[in-house]
């Protein structure tokens, strides 16, 4: 059995379930019980909210409060893999500063592997959770802070039949894509680092977060020495704590040939369990050849370097957004895109 606990970190669509498949089936022990092939290319299943894979976890994707009650419910007694739904520039439940500063206190040997996406990146992330897990969106109704009611009601979300419903072309749709995709698809954008911003105190670091800690425990100490017993408060090497426990995974290498390998050499240096990737290397590719909109990656690129537009970025509002997002940020600055259609707003290229 593996021997630490792993908290993966990641926003919706960041390939988070493929990780933790990955490091399941490449575990000994709980290998026994995860199936060969985790992806699900079949139609879109209403009882399940996440529909691109077979591979059912050990526990569920949860925010980190939810994650706390399960943990006081279930209390489990083995090591286990955790997904933990991250999201950059959101409140002290979903942001990983907190989430890892308050992990770091109860678990002394958690490894956390980070999942972040940057640049073209955080597009194919946004189009894989919006295409890929309906059910979220169904979820995000009840969500103020991530999805607003007029957002809500703009979109007029059917959770199971998203793909199907953005093909139709509307304006008004691709506007507010344009707009507001980033609040109504909530990224990880962030490497966890040290010096990457805290929670406790404005401009503070995470590095600071764990002095914060210690700061605190001997105040509260010293006030009260009977009453309190430093001793059963946990204290975190900061000094060796990303070398020791942190993976942190770009998205877009995911979809390297060499990926698994360097998973692999990251997993086995935290001494974690009994690993062998050699079944997740062979299955690979085929992990790489399934991911539908791994094309946008090869497609705006392609757009860059020759101005070929191809049908597929044409084919959704929410592609078309990005396209439309990609002229303004390096051609048309000052586009004026409300009332254009896309071959209108190609014709001025």
């Amino acid at each position: 059995m593996i021997s630490k606990n792993f908290y993966l970190l990641h926003s919706p669509g960041s390939f988070g379930t493929y990780i933790n498949w990955i490091l399941s089936v490449s575990e000994q022990d709980l290998s026994t019980n995860v199936p060969k092939n985790p992806t699900n290319l079949t139609s879109i299943n209403e009882t399940s909210a996440d529909i691109t894979s077979t591979f059912v976890k050990n526990t569920p994707d949860l925010g980190f409060r939810q994650l706390l009650i399960w943990l006081l419910n279930n209390k489990p007694s083995s090591k286990k893999i955790y997904s933990i739904l991250t999201y950059t520039g959101t409140n002290n439940f979903h942001s990983m500063a907190p989430i890892v500063q308050n992990i770091s206190q109860f678990d002394s040997s958690s490894v956390f592997i980070n999942l972040y996406s940057q640049n073209d990146g955080n597009k194919l992330v946004a189009l894989n959770s919006f295409y890929k897990n309906p059910g979220l969106y169904e979820i995000f109704n009840f969500i103020d802070d991530v999805v607003t009611s007029l957002d809500n009601q703009m979109f007029n979300l059917n959770p199971y039949s998203i793909s199907d419903d953005d093909t139709i072309m509307d304006l008004n749709k691709r506007n507010h894509f344009i707009e507001k995709w980033q609040k109504l698809i909530p990224l990880n954008t962030a490497e966890l680092k040290l010096d990457m911003p805290g929670y406790t105190k404005t401009a503070c670091t995470l590095s600071n977060d764990f002095e914060y800690i210690e700061q605190w425990k001997t105040w509260r100490s010293s006030i009260n020495s009977t009453g309190f017993n430093v001793n059963e408060f946990l204290t975190p090497n900061v000094t060796s704590f990303v070398q020791d426990r942190v993976i942190n995974v770009n998205v877009e290498d995911i979809f390297q040939a060499n990926f698994i390998d360097t998973l692999e050499s990251a997993v086995l240096s935290k001494n974690a369990g009994n690993f062998d990737f050699t079944y997740a290397k062979s299955y690979h590719q085929q992990f790489i050849t399934g991911v539908e909109h791994l094309q946008y990656i090869t497609d705006i690129e392609n757009f860059r370097s020759t101005g070929a537009v191809s049908d597929y970025l044409k084919s959704t509002n929410l592609l078309q957004a990005f396209l439309i997002d990609e002229i303004k940020t390096t051609l048309l600055p000052y586009l004026d895109y409300e009332n254009k259609s896309l071959n209108e707003i190609l014709s001025l290229l």
